[in-house]
This record gives structure tokens, C-alpha cells and sequence, in this order.
């Protein structure tokens, strides 16, 4: 088992060390799409031209192929986050493909296009799961370690905003779900938080422009 804050080859954590010249950091979302909560965040991030990186479980991929659709259109990131939302570490190597490639597969039929990025459910993986992922041709995707928001846990809005506000910098990588619960808070945190980072600079772009800015440093 990896342990969350440690640091492993292979796995994109943030973009911190990059020293960027530009002002951008990364929001990421688990778990959707839902029909109520994703929606809710697609119109808060277009109020704040703003881009995210969703990434998403197959079994509601099927639900919600509109929002998909939307997503895409729209110019955010969708990256895989498995097909039934399983602790990868308990899974053998073919039954991590499985679940991989059926999200794949529903995604590219929405799409048009090929998944590249990965994030294992709960953050669990081990190093054995990081090396199939890689052999499947996807960048291997987690968050600053500052930035768990824990928004599962529904600590109330102050919180989280003050959680999100503290931490964000140039190339964080920030953790929120859009599914999986209720995201009432979080959607309230965002409705805060991000005109408020934007107000400082900051600005929001997928993971693979990060990626991309990395690659040609």
C-alpha cells in the first residue's frame, strides 16, 4: 500500500515544482457525473471561465452520456476513474484493465476521444497498480497532498473555503467530488472559492495542459 502524501515515480501529485511563470492551478472532481451536482458546477465553472479536469465512474458515465457530452463540448478534461469505483488494491491486474477499458470504451462512444489520465478510487493503489495503469497509456493522477479537501465529510462551507483559500498556489492540483453524495457544500465552496482565487490570479486549466507544460520545460 502507498501511503498518500509519499511521494512515487510515475504519479502526478501536482505542478508546484514547475516554478510556473503562469498563474495556473488545477480543480479536479470525483466521482460524477451526477445530474444535479455536475451540471451546477459545469455553470459555475463557465460563469468564472474556468476549466476542470472530471474524473469519472463508468456506471454513471452510462446514466449521464449528455453531461459527458457537455463536459467535452465545453472544454473540460474527462479522465477515468474506473468503471464500479473498486479499492484497486485488492484487484488483480486483469481486473484492473477491465475496469479501466469498459470506462474507456463508453467515454471514447460519447467523446470521440481517448482517455489519458487516471485517478485510482479513494487515492488507494499500489505500486503494481500504478504499473498497469502506465502500461495502458494513461498519466497516473492524484492531488497536492494539502488539498484532500475532504468534502465527503461535509465539515460545512466556512471550512472548506478556508481549506481551498489557504493552500491553493501555482500548480496545485485540488480534490472535490461532483458525485458519490451530497456536494451541496461543495458546490458552495466553489461558488466562493474560485472568483475569489481569481481575483488573485489564479487561473484554472485541465491537468493535461499542466502535463503539457511540463513535457516541454
Amino acid at each position: 500500500m502507498i501511503t498518500k502524501n509519499k511521494r512515487v515515480e510515475g504519479v502526478v501529485f501536482d505542478f508546484r515544482s514547475l516554478d510556473l511563470v503562469e498563474p495556473y492551478a488545477c480543480l479536479t472532481f470525483d466521482d460524477g457525473p451526477d445530474c444535479r451536482h455536475t451540471l451546477t458546477i459545469l455553470e459555475l465553472l463557465r460563469q468564472n471561465n474556468s476549466k476542470a479536469t472530471f474524473f469519472v465512474v463508468g456506471e454513471f458515465v452510462i446514466k449521464h452520456p449528455e453531461i459527458i457530452k457537455q463536459m467535452a463540448e465545453e472544454g473540460h478534461e474527462i479522465g477515468n476513474h474506473t468503471f464500479a469505483h473498486p479499492d484497486l488494491r485488492y484487484l488483480t491486474p486483469e481486473q484492473i484493465k477491465s475496469e479501466v477499458k469498459k470506462t474507456e470504451h463508453h467515454i471514447f462512444e460519447i467523446t470521440g476521444k481517448k482517455t489519458v489520465l487516471f485517478r485510482p478510487p479513494y487515492g488507494k493503489y499500489t505500486l503494481q497498480t500504478v504499473d498497469v495503469i502506465k502500461k495502458l497509456g494513461y498519466e497516473f493522477v492524484v492531488w497536492s497532498h494539502n488539498l484532500y479537501v475532504r468534502d465527503w465529510e461535509l465539515p460545512g462551507v466556512d471550512i472548506l473555503v478556508q481549506r481551498v483559500m489557504n493552500n491553493t498556489v501555482r500548480g496545485s492540483v485540488i480534490l472535490l467530488h461532483d458525485g458519490g453524495g451530497h456536494r451541496d457544500q461543495t458546490i458552495e465552496t466553489i461558488r466562493i472559492a474560485v472568483p475569489q482565487l481569481r481575483e488573485q490570479g489564479l487561473r484554472f486549466v485541465t491537468v493535461s495542459e499542466m502535463i503539457n507544460k511540463r513535457k516541454t520545460r
